[in-house]
């Protein structure tokens, strides 16, 4: 389960790099666009000129929110696969401190040297000493692999946590960036409104341009 869990966390990695590389080209082709635009308006240029260059920016400011949306989906998913995982890993834990404090229990009670050594001393014979002492060795062992296992565990658990919290900054960051890009959608496409209300009322004059 580990292996599928890093293999879906690499896929989901490499979708937000690709959507996250998208998005960044998107916001570069509107920094052009607003020089293009800046540039016809400074030098009162074709009006149909810049009624193109207001339709392209339209259309890649949709696509940007819709990236940004993908991306905030993708997101979305990644936090529920981490509260599952997280939900998955406390029990795990409950399951592995329950077990540990009953070994330790055990090993309270049959801690000091004298009784391990009458454990071994009551043997009938040498062979049951022999199975006894590495009884004695695999439970030490197996304590001391709960102990690790525990260690492993909760450190698991802590990264998790901290990539919940990235991961949910991330969604918000995304969200607030969407609706300012849809604020700015919504000024150019009142923009582009202007814009043919002036082409229609000046058709005559502008009509040298269109052919």
């Amino acid at each position: 389960m580990a292996l599928a869990m890093a293999q879906s966390a690499f896929a989901q990695t490499n979708e937000q790099k690709a959507l996250e590389a998208k998005r960044e080209k998107l916001q570069s082709e509107i920094r052009d666009i607003n020089r293009l635009l800046f540039a016809e308006k400074k030098e009162k240029g074709n009006v149909l000129d810049q009624m193109e260059a207001l339709d392209q920016k339209i259309n890649v400011r949709q696509e940007l929110i819709r990236v940004t949306n993908q991306q905030s989906n993708l997101l979305n998913r990644q936090i529920n696969t981490n509260i599952r995982n997280i939900s998955k890993l406390r029990d795990d834990l409950e399951t592995l401190k329950k077990d540990y404090g009953e070994i330790i229990q055990k090993s309270y009670q049959n801690k000091s040297k004298q009784s391990r050594l009458m454990f071994l001393l009551s043997s009938e014979n040498f062979y049951q000493a022999f199975k006894r002492l590495q009884y004695m060795k695999q439970y030490t062992n197996h304590q001391k692999e709960q102990g690790e296992i525990i260690k492993a565990k909760t450190a698991e658990l802590q990264q998790i946590n901290k990539d919940l919290m990235v991961q949910k900054k991330d969604k918000e960051k995304l969200i607030a960036e969407n609706k300012v890009t849809k604020k700015a959608l919504a000024k150019e496409r009142s923009q582009h409104e202007i814009l043919m209300t002036s082409i229609r009322k000046n058709l005559n004059k502008y009509a040298s341009q269109i052919k």
